[in-house]
């Protein structure tokens, strides 16, 4: 099914498919009405929502990450797991899907316990996905509100969104929202000079992952060894990608402290996947220099920065 994700007609075809009901429609999208309008009041350019081109589902991004995803019969909600109340922990009648991530693996159990170890998304500490039926949401939806919404601050200072979120933004899903709910949601403010600042680190980005580890070396040595800052609509510090991808190539996919091989393998670039980290944090006074860096695996570089 082909879908303008700006059309009013066409965000009530998808909802109507997920949701026939229309008593737990209200229910769902009235959470999903809360959440955008928390969201906006934080920051009102680092949120998108999102109708999939092919009506397979509805998404609600807080900055780099989904924080509240609609399928046909099953929704999906980002939560922190500490502010999770024990009623749903415990998930006594197995009503609650708990989904998190390991290294390469997807994980996901009715137990909180079996996973409770492990974020469902690497950027977000303490973070862990819970499905449920659309039936069963009138029960749930409310107990979620608290750990919910601590995500989604969380998310919200801490990742930025990118610029294909940006452009998959659906003003049909609001101007629905806003005529069916009696809303006023406003759509994200979107700073056009974050835009020209992604394109730029993005073709940087591509450039960068094609060089080979002489041409970066030659790079590196021809550049300031100094961190830059940059004020768009918060204060950032840059990172020298050529460092980063230099620091990384260097360690041939053993990770600094635990002497381990990367744990797997990333999608994108087919290497060994290690994160880079500043011994020194930049915002502490650190230098963006190869002294300064060091990559890690996920765990090593998460235990870096709680040590």
């Amino acid at each position: 099914m082909a879908i303008n994700r700006n059309s009013v007609e066409d965000t009530k075809k998808v909802i109507e498919l997920f949701i026939p009901n229309e008593n737990i429609q209200k229910i769902v999208l009235n959470f999903l009405t809360d959440a955008i309008v928390y969201a906006n009041s934080i920051h009102p350019n680092n949120w998108n929502l999102n109708l999939n081109i092919n009506g397979k589902g509805i998404q609600f991004n807080i900055g780099g990450v989904y924080s509240i995803r609609l399928s046909k019969d099953i929704v999906l909600i980002l939560c922190l797991k500490s502010y999770l109340p024990n009623f749903v922990q415990e998930n006594k009648h197995k009503d609650l899907l708990f989904t998190s991530y390991n290294g390469g693996n997807d994980m996901k159990s009715y137990n909180f316990k079996n996973i409770s170890a492990y974020d469902s998304l690497k950027s977000i500490p303490d973070s862990i996905g819970i499905k449920m039926f659309y039936f069963d949401t009138a029960k749930y939806l409310p107990k979620l509100k608290i750990s919910s919404r601590k995500f989604i601050e969380y998310s919200i200072k801490n990742t930025t969104i990118r610029l294909n979120m940006k452009n998959a933004h659906s003003v049909g899903i609001i101007a629905y929202l806003n005529k069916n709910l009696n809303k006023n949601i406003d759509n994200p403010k979107y700073n056009l000079l974050d835009d020209e600042v992604f394109k730029y680190e993005l073709k940087e980005q591509n450039q960068k992952n094609k060089l080979s580890i002489e041409k970066l070396e030659d790079i590196i040595k021809k550049q300031v060894m100094s961190y830059q800052k940059r004020e768009v609509t918060r204060v950032e510090y840059v990172r020298n990608l050529y460092l980063s991808e230099y620091v990384r190539r260097r360690a041939n996919g053993i990770c600094k402290d635990c002497k381990q091989p990367a744990p797997f393998i990333s999608k994108s670039t087919q290497e060994p996947y290690l994160e880079v980290h500043h011994i020194k944090s930049l915002a502490q006074g650190g230098e963006d220099i190869i002294e300064n860096m060091v990559a890690l695996c996920p765990n090593c570089h998460r235990k870096r920065h709680y040590e």
